[in-house]
């Protein structure tokens, strides 16, 4: 990775000068000391969606009402995100941009918090936005309860530092949730992060190809109701399924 490719060079008055270097507090703080780690690394966002902002968000052709919407949270992130808790619960089919969206809004959040603790405003002690597919985390609560002793100890570990940020970062993305049935214990340990998080007036931001009605049939009526009462109404992403590939 090159200063070229650090995150804040658009909002930086020191890009391009002589202080411009692999030495520089905030490049190290966000991309660690050799361009592969900090802020930037940890927040367990698929490589895929690193360079997703605002300005390259593709969902204004088919979806403009929502592409406004979203354009309209980015430019008042830190309010909608920090004192307002705003969450969204974004529905629609595969391949519509779901998780380009939910990725865009996070890479300018964390954008947003690091020029923040810059600036001398709110610090940072650890990263402020973690990205989660629910499936991934489903397969790593299963995996306690596998393999000899040692293994389930060390997946045990995992998972209940996972969950507990999950529960405490100040921006969570969970994607694709309500993707496959669960059992009662998951449901129970899902509950437990997002009624943390509800109760706490964290903001989290969630896609799924179901709507409330569905999630309901999932995970039961006590997540569907306080995933609805904080995110309101679900937003619906329409579209073709982008990630078709082939010649035609």
């Amino acid at each position: 990775m090159t200063m070229e490719d650090c995150v804040l060079k658009g909002k930086c008055k020191n890009y391009g000068t002589d202080k411009c270097d692999v030495f520089c507090y905030p490049y190290v703080f966000t991309h660690g000391t050799n361009g592969k780690g900090g802020l930037w690394v940890t927040r367990g966002l698929p490589k895929k969606y690193r360079d997703n902002f605002k300005d390259n968000l593709p969902i204004e052709k088919e979806n403009p009402k929502v592409y406004k919407a979203v354009i309209m949270y980015i430019d008042d992130i830190l309010n909608r995100v920090t004192w307002q808790s705003r969450g969204i619960y974004f529905v629609g089919a595969t391949g519509t941009g779901k998780t380009t969206i939910v990725a865009t809004i996070l890479n300018e959040f964390l954008r947003a918090r690091i020029i923040q603790h810059m600036q001398g405003g709110k610090s940072i002690e650890k990263n402020p936005v973690f990205f989660v597919k629910l499936a991934e985390f489903q397969n790593i609560y299963n995996s306690q309860f596998r393999g000899n002793l040692d293994r389930q100890s060390d997946n045990a570990d995992r998972y209940s530092r996972m969950k507990k940020l999950m529960k405490e970062v100040e921006l969570l993305v969970i994607d694709d949730i309500a993707l496959r049935g669960c059992t009662e214990g998951f449901q129970t340990e899902m509950y437990e992060i997002i009624d943390y998080r509800a109760t706490e007036e964290l903001c989290t931001l969630f896609t799924s190809n179901e709507t409330y009605e569905g999630l309901q049939e999932c995970f039961g009526e006590r997540i569907r109701s306080r995933i609805e009462g904080m995110c309101g109404r679900e937003v619906l992403v329409k579209g073709t399924d982008s990630r078709k590939g082939g010649l035609w």
